[in-house]
């Protein structure tokens, strides 16, 4: 058995962080839990569990936590564009989508990034990028929150330009 102190183990370390984020959320403070979540995801360096991988009963485990990473840092990124750093993420939501390609938040949270920095062409190819992507890749066309962020670009929707509108939910098509 292994003892630790309780923030020796950085999956502590960080799930103490990420509820100290939902706590600040919680009290109104979304540029404190912004921050909270970035320190969180700021922990990992590479895959989960990358040098045990090869052990077959830890690979679920690991699955499971490189969920819980994504979660944590697709929440960060909605914070930061709700508070209206779109400007700042467009370079980190590149890298993203380059290293996540079929995760569709991603790709809206650059859309919006790129819409709100006055970049229409960019997020308009984008969307054609993953819808291009999911039709060839596995045959499928982008799920309803692309859909209708690409139609409120297309339509200049005012809701876009608001940073304290909740785009990740979809409207009704």
């Amino acid at each position: 058995m292994l003892r630790l102190k309780h923030h020796s183990l950085d999956l502590r370390h960080f799930d103490s962080t990420v509820l100290q984020a939902r706590e600040a959320l919680g009290a109104g403070l979304p540029r404190e839990a912004a921050q909270l979540l970035s320190e969180a995801t700021q922990l990992w360096n590479g895959p989960a569990l990358a040098d045990v991988r090869a052990t077959p009963i830890l690979n679920g485990y690991a699955r499971q936590l490189e969920e819980r990473r994504n979660a944590t840092y697709e929440r960060r990124l909605e914070l930061e564009l709700g508070l209206g750093r779109h400007s700042e993420l467009n370079g980190e939501l590149y890298g993203l989508v380059h290293d996540h390609p079929m995760r569709e938040n991603l790709h809206a949270y650059l859309m919006i990034a790129l819409y709100r920095s006055g970049r229409i062409r960019e997020c308009l190819k984008a969307y054609s990028n993953i819808r291009q992507a999911l039709v060839e890749e596995i045959g499928v066309e982008p799920g309803a929150l692309l859909r209708n962020l690409h139609r409120a670009v297309l339509s200049r929707e005012a809701r876009l330009d608001d940073p304290g509108q909740g785009l990740l939910t979809s409207s009704p098509s």
